[in-house]
């Protein structure tokens, strides 16, 4: 009987650990080939990726977001290739869906950290209209006074666009607010480039570092580092449940973030 039940242990221990070395492997494999796009692409920015990101020196950026974890769910390619310019975070919730808004405010603030923007940087809001849930009408007049509120001495604003990336009301509520505060604010915001992160078919969304048409888009960034990302996500260790692993994997957005200008002159139209 004791030596059936150490057998056993034996069979599941060697299993558990040629799981972890699949696993890593596999990890190692998508950083190679997401590395192999990224040195690919490097040779065809476009002259407006250059413009924006490059020749005009170092940039204020406002990232607009309505959780904590968007940042790193969605955003990690654009964070990380922009490390040189100073970033800040305007976060419209507190994400207390779950009635975990203070928890996941320090995760937030600890997960900055590691994505090297101090606290003085980060802005996280807790307005009664403004609160975390699918079936939660935000206000859009309300998101556009908060995100123009911190705009000052900004050269670049950042956010999802009008799909929300996964159809989430409370993303899209951001966009419509960023760009009815653009909108409001044409004539300062003349010198100000916005952007949207673009939203993708399910196809493309769940194709991972395999979502070609990406390369070719104007304003492009990639994620070599997989294993980097999954750590910094962790950081959001109330939300780092199965399918936000899973996510990691098998997502476009964390190996590549492509970008589209918010049309707000008057001269502009989606």
């Amino acid at each position: 009987r004791v030596h059936g039940d150490l057998e056993s242990c034996t069979c599941a221990s060697c299993f558990r650990l040629l799981m972890e070395d699949v696993l890593r492997w596999f990890l190692l494999l998508l950083n190679a080939l997401v590395l192999a796009f990224t040195v690919r692409q490097r040779h065809f920015h476009s002259a407006e990726h250059n413009r924006m990101f490059t020749e005009e020196g170092k940039k204020t950026i406002l990232l607009v977001i309505a959780h904590p974890d968007d940042e790193t769910m969605f955003f990690y390619p654009f964070i990380r290739n922009n490390s040189s310019h100073e970033i800040r975070v305007l976060c419209l919730s507190t994400g207390n869906a779950d009635k975990l808004g203070e928890v996941r405010k320090l995760e937030l603030e600890n997960c900055c950290r590691r994505l090297q923007i101090p606290p003085q940087r980060l802005f996280i809001e807790d307005h009664p209209a403004l609160q975390d849930g699918m079936h939660q009408r935000w206000n859009i007049d309300v998101v556009a006074e908060l995100v123009w509120s911190r705009m000052s001495g900004v050269d670049m604003v950042v956010t999802f666009d009008q799909h929300g990336v996964s159809s989430h009301p409370n993303h899209i509520a951001t966009h419509l607010g960023v760009r009815q505060m653009l909108v409001r604010h044409a004539d300062e915001l003349s010198n100000v480039d916005a952007l949207m992160l673009e939203s993708t078919s399910f196809f493309r969304k769940y194709a991972g570092i395999f979502d070609v048409p990406s390369l070719f888009s104007s304003v492009f960034f990639s994620n070599a580092n997989v294993v980097e990302l999954y750590r910094t996500l962790r950081c959001h260790h109330s939300q780092f449940v199965w399918f936000r692993k899973l996510f990691i994997l098998v997502s476009r957005f964390a190996y590549y973030n492509t970008f589209r200008h918010i049309p707000f002159k008057s001269s502009e139209s989606y």
